[in-house]
């Protein structure tokens, strides 16, 4: 009880709250070296530790998240450019990395807008085979007719291998997505899926998509996506610690292998609750961050609306309807901007599976419960 009532104290400060997190510490892994990139600790800036008054909902539920062992790391909650409230699973968590999975895409997204804005891409509008001159054998007619705003979408069947497989009742990576990270030609093995197919399907999740729209990205600027992300939009926003899994040819995993911190995810957010800007400088079109987050495609899923690698929803709060955008990654990521209230939330999970409460996501279960409160 003598942790609650700090928590639910009106004015908490950096040292106190550490010392409630570290009650809870969770163990740190090591990083990789093998996909290091750049930057070290020191060079992050972190923000005074605060929580808001109003914020005691959120304190309750982090810490009896961390409390049960749950796999929360980290929330930081930002509302009109102030920090409202932020926890972490353990006093060096402020500092850590965390493997973005596939919001990894939606930061691909912007960098494809970056690319057309500097005039590298023509337009989303041109067929795949334009940029991928050394696969153009693979695509035959098939690449004319796909194009990137298709891949961008999930529209296309290329790159359709299942993404999980289900053996003696246990879920696991299923052997085509193991094999696409060992291939040595990421983009030959991609294009086996489904390049014989005509005509352009519904929405249909996968990963090949994202890395022939990383290949795209790389071809047309002539340069490594993590080079081009690292100088046209990492650096300017002061992101310099991070890191980039690779694939076996060296490129970027551009459909799930970006690593940041959670200060950095939410800066993420803050850039396209900004339509772009940063600093005063406009890092990314604004017209193309408002195509990025516009429903494009029906999900059937709860998150129903789809963009440029952005998922949307319009939630009913408080007899009103508000629409959430959401960058989303498997093992619980979550980047939410909700324009509406200028609000912005960054989670780091480290689930199997989507993370859950009672049979609904965190992040919904955020959404719905607290939100509202934003609305007052």
């Amino acid at each position: 009880m003598f942790i609650f009532a700090l928590i639910f104290t009106a004015s908490i400060y950096t040292s106190i709250y550490d010392d409630v997190l570290s009650a809870y510490e969770l163990t740190n892994e090591a990083h990789n070296d093998e996909y290091w990139v750049e930057g070290s600790p020191s060079d992050v800036i972190v923000p005074e530790v605060f929580i808001d008054d109003d914020e005691p909902f959120l304190a309750r539920l982090c810490l009896n998240r961390i409390r049960s062992g749950d796999e929360l790391k980290a929330m930081i909650v930002s509302v009109a450019g102030t920090i409202r409230f932020n926890c972490f699973a353990n006093g060096e968590s402020k500092l850590e990395l965390y493997g973005l999975n596939s919001v990894t895409k939606s930061v691909t997204s912007l960098l494809v807008g970056i690319a057309i804005d500097k005039g590298f891409i023509h337009s989303v509008h041109d067929p795949i085979a334009m940029y991928l001159p050394d696969h153009t054998h693979l695509l035959g007619e098939y690449g004319k007719t796909v194009t990137i705003e298709d891949l961008l979408l999930m529209k296309s069947p290329i790159g359709n291998m299942p993404l999980f497989a289900v053996n003696d009742g246990q879920s696991a990576f299923s052997p085509q997505l193991e094999a696409y990270f060992a291939a040595p030609d990421p983009v030959e093995f991609i294009l086996g899926f489904g390049a014989a197919e005509s005509g352009i399907e519904g929405f249909n999740y996968g990963e090949g998509p994202a890395t022939l729209v990383g290949r795209i990205i790389a071809n047309a600027t002539g340069v490594s996506v993590v080079e081009f992300a690292k100088q046209n939009l990492f650096l300017p926003m002061g992101i310099k610690y991070f890191e980039w899994h690779l694939l076996a040819d060296g490129s970027a995993n551009t459909a799930g292998g970006l690593v940041l911190t959670s200060w950095d995810m939410l800066k993420i957010g803050e850039l396209v609750q900004n339509n772009g800007a940063w600093s005063g400088d406009q890092l990314v079109n604004a017209h193309w961050i408002k195509s990025s987050i516009a429903p494009h495609i029906s999900t059937r899923s709860t998150w129903s609306q789809y963009g440029y690698y952005w998922w949307s929803n319009v939630f009913k709060l408080k007899g009103k309807d508000i629409t959430v955008m959401a960058a989303r990654g498997f093992k619980g990521q979550f980047i939410l901007v909700i324009p509406e209230l200028k609000a912005t939330i960054a989670i780091n999970g480290d689930h199997e599976g989507f993370n859950d409460l009672g049979g609904v996501s965190l992040a919904e279960y955020i959404i719905k419960r607290y939100v509202p409160r934003l609305l007052d």
